[in-house]
């Protein structure tokens, strides 16, 4: 309800406007009522007010002055004033002063007064209402403007554009010639799976933006940059000044208000627009050095090791693995993947990925040696939340990812020694077989049941009994075993594997890919599609 207030040195005027105005049927609330100009201010600056009804003539501060200090403190109240015949000439003046109208006092009626209330409340509501819409379309217009200018630079930064296209978008935003030379910079959120897993921030919109904000202020207090939101938690800083005391205090600022962590990585002085591309790519290697040493600092290009193209082959000890599970030489086996991932650390040649690629590799190969047993590495209870492809892709650092496998590889043995000397009952045979032959279709345990003849409950507890894992389990693990083939074959959409493997939410089925193999699969597709 809009706030209004009676304003008359006379008490009989005053009673009389709060008595014979229905305020509430007209969707108006009276917070108060002064014997002067002086008296209204104080009420006004405590309780706010949209309607002034006032009298001029007023001992202490009379109407003219009371108005002429409302106006300007507070632009937005509108008033009527409650006028004499002899003061006319004063009403020209609070006219001028803003008034919106005013009424006699000796002849005006409740009628007329509501009537005068009603224009001015409707007068008021379309005002803000034309305001509202213009703060919204300004900001509308802002937020295109941003993001059009990101995308510019979103494209100069991670493709190959032409000398072209490069000068027109730094010109038209201000970097000439001889703004020269450029940095380009890394961000990235440290442990952001944690992050998003904890749903702190309720989804990755409002914590993407509310770190971008945060940077986007330490920006504007040093000068012109710019921006760049990525994937997966990252963003890249464009400036064409010397960054590092920037990134400094960008993590500290997030430290403290967001309780997060950053990892940055700063490329060479680029002193060719050409080259911006190639900055970027530095970057991008910079950070990745925190892989070896963790979040906490900004790491340059000229200082981290990138000589990943003259290292020797991260070659995974395949003859050896299969050597001593033959001979059942279980720790042997543990000793050497410990070895294998301790060698990774000592040289430091190479980029996360390409050691995570390797990573999965040998676990892949694990998971081939578990076949001739009739096992599968999926089946293997998760741990510590995670499947190995998961907590190999998400790994911030190389000490957690070869923590989580040196841990993880007792899981594994003890499966494959339980699975060598499995023999599966008849019954438990054949649900795994009407699995295999349906997990593509709307499966549900109750059918499986009903067809073999058992209780729904009895054949689950019997399923989990006899395997070490649920029939649900298993139908999830075929569905994505299809699932993960599908996507290497170029072109295929993520809706269309969706769909070949069961399921008829994507978005269901890109959640649930994600949480067993790290990443989502249109990633998968993009990175083993054709190989």
């Amino acid at each position: 309800m809009l706030k209004v207030m009676v304003v008359d040195d006379e008490i009989l005027v005053r009673v009389g406007v709060k008595t014979f105005v229905p305020w509430e049927q007209l969707g108006l609330r009276l917070i108060g009522e002064a014997a002067n100009g002086k008296e209204a201010l104080e009420l006004i600056r405590k309780e706010g007010c949209d309607i002034l009804l006032t009298d001029i003539q007023m001992p202490e501060m009379n109407g003219l002055e009371l108005l002429e200090i409302a106006h300007r403190e507070y632009p937005h109240i509108k008033a009527i004033i409650l006028s004499n015949y002899q003061e006319f000439h004063y009403v020209r003046k609070a006219m001028q002063l803003g008034a919106a109208d005013y009424l006699l006092k000796l002849t005006m009626e409740p009628q007329e007064m509501e009537q005068k209330l009603l224009e001015l409340k409707e007068k008021i509501l379309a005002e803000r209402s034309l305001q509202h819409f213009q703060q919204e379309l300004k900001r509308e217009l802002n937020l295109n403007v941003r993001a059009a200018r990101e995308q510019l630079f979103r494209d100069i930064l991670t493709k190959q554009c032409s000398k072209r296209e490069i000068r027109e978008c730094l010109s038209a935003f201000g970097y000439e010639s001889g703004s020269r030379p450029f940095y380009l910079s890394q961000i990235k959120i440290s442990r952001y799976e944690q992050v998003l897993a904890e749903n702190k921030y309720k989804s990755e919109k409002l914590l993407m933006y509310s770190v971008a904000n945060v940077l986007q202020e330490i920006i504007r207090k040093h000068g012109r940059g710019e921006l760049i939101e990525l994937d997966n938690g990252c963003f890249a800083l464009f400036t064409a000044w010397e960054p590092s005391s920037v990134l400094q205090e960008m993590r500290e600022s997030i430290k403290h208000y967001l309780h997060l962590d950053l990892c940055q990585g700063v490329s060479d002085p680029c002193h060719d627009e050409e080259l911006i591309h190639q900055a970027f790519e530095q970057a991008e290697l910079a950070v990745d050095a925190s892989f070896y040493e963790g979040a906490g600092r900004v790491y340059a290009y000229s200082q981290v090791s990138h000589r990943e193209a003259e290292a020797e082959a991260l070659s995974v000890p395949y003859e050896r693995m299969n050597r001593l599970i033959d001979h059942r030489e279980y720790a042997g086996l543990q000793d050497l993947v410990s070895e294998w991932l301790q060698s990774i650390g000592e040289k430091r040649y190479w980029t996360s990925e390409r050691i995570k690629e390797s990573a999965i590799q040998l676990v892949n190969y694990l998971a081939v040696l578990l076949t001739g047993h009739k096992g599968d590495i999926y089946s293997i209870p998760s741990y510590q939340g995670h499947y190995p492809h998961h907590a190999i892709r998400t790994a911030e650092t190389l000490e957690e990812m070869s923590h989580w496998i040196e841990s993880w590889i007792p899981f594994y043995i003890d499966y494959l020694k339980d699975h060598a000397q499995l023999r599966l009952r008849p019954e438990i045979q054949s649900v795994i077989r009407l699995i295999r032959e349906r997990y593509d279709t709307a499966l549900k345990v109750s059918d499986l049941a009903r067809e073999l003849g058992f209780n729904e409950a009895y054949l689950s507890t019997l399923f989990k009994k006899e395997t070490g894992e649920t029939i649900m389990d298993l139908i999830i693990r075929l569905r994505m075993e299809k699932a993960r083939s599908l996507l290497k074959e170029p072109g295929v959409k993520v809706y269309e594997v969706s769909e070949a493997v069961g399921y008829s939410d994507a978005n269901y089925f890109s959640k649930l890919f994600k949480k067993i193999e790290g990443i989502l699969p249109q990633e998968y597709h993009k990175r083993y599609a054709g190989k």
